[in-house]
């Protein structure tokens, strides 16, 4: 999910219409939450999403060629990069027009994030290792980090990585709450990066929404529950994407059992400010 300052954009790679040649679709919406549009009519389980000088980038499976990569839907259903074995994240660095990947593959970027240069993609700019199945990307313009969530990487569960060469990557946030993290947003005058843990099995009600706070420099400073599967109110059922708008946060869900009233869906809620 992506929001580029004027609509969000939601993935929906759980369609049934995904294993036909219909394929999967990016949705867009409105601040109210009307529908706007959807995008990529020829494309299979896309997993992520970002918008950048409005191109719609998104991971997915072209149903034409049956391969899998980054593709921009602006311009085609083709995949632009396709040398990843199982491409999930994608986040854009805007300051450099640079778009990352993340893999959580077996293949020559396992477990890692590769970076190339927007309309240049024949060459890899770098690659960088964060391991533990590295999931969703967000990028932190002011200090230049890109987050990225580690879906299996225990109490490491946040990494970033610097966007300048040489591109190294170390941990940004440790914490026993992390529980399978893949969504990720950045509100970065507030010094804040929310995470969305999917949890387990089913994703009921060990599944959160944590904040971590950060300083001048980058480093975490503190992670906390910002809501909790456990309560029904937080409508949380199997959390997998987020995105800010000033001082909304925007949250899309999966499936689960406990709170199934709210699979499916984007829920938004009201930040401080």
């Amino acid at each position: 999910m992506f929001f580029d300052g004027t609509y969000l954009y939601v993935v929906n790679s759980t369609d049934a219409d995904q294993t036909t040649s219909s394929g999967g679709k990016i949705y867009k919406f409105d601040t109210s939450g009307a529908y706007v549009s959807s995008i990529g009519t020829s494309i299979k389980w896309p997993f992520s999403v970002s918008v950048f000088n409005s191109n719609v980038f998104t991971v997915a499976t072209d149903t034409v060629g049956g391969n899998s990569g980054l593709i921009n839907l602006t311009s085609s259903t083709t995949p632009v990069v396709t040398a990843l074995s199982s491409p999930y994240g994608v986040g854009i660095d805007s300051t450099n027009s640079r778009v990352f990947i993340s893999d959580v593959g077996s293949g020559t970027y396992a477990d890692g994030v590769v970076i190339y240069n927007i309309g240049s993609y024949t060459s890899v700019v770098a690659s960088v290792t964060v391991g533990s199945k590295p999931s969703g990307l967000a990028y932190e313009s002011s200090l230049g980090y890109m987050f990225v969530t580690r879906y299996s990487g225990g109490t490491a569960g946040v990494w970033k990585i610097s966007t300048a060469s040489p591109y190294t990557a170390s941990a940004f946030a440790t914490s026993s709450l992390f529980n399978n993290p893949i969504g990720i947003a950045v509100r970065s005058t507030y010094k804040e990066v929310y995470v969305a843990n999917t949890g387990t099995t089913a994703g009921d009600t060990d599944s959160s929404i944590l904040k971590i706070t950060y300083d001048s420099s980058g480093n975490a400073t503190a992670v906390t529950t910002f809501l909790s599967g456990t309560s029904t109110s937080s409508m949380l059922c199997g959390p997998v994407g987020l995105a800010i708008n000033g001082n909304v946060l925007y949250i899309s869900n999966g499936t689960c059992t406990t709170n199934g009233a709210y699979a499916k869906s984007v829920i938004k809620v009201t930040l401080d400010s």
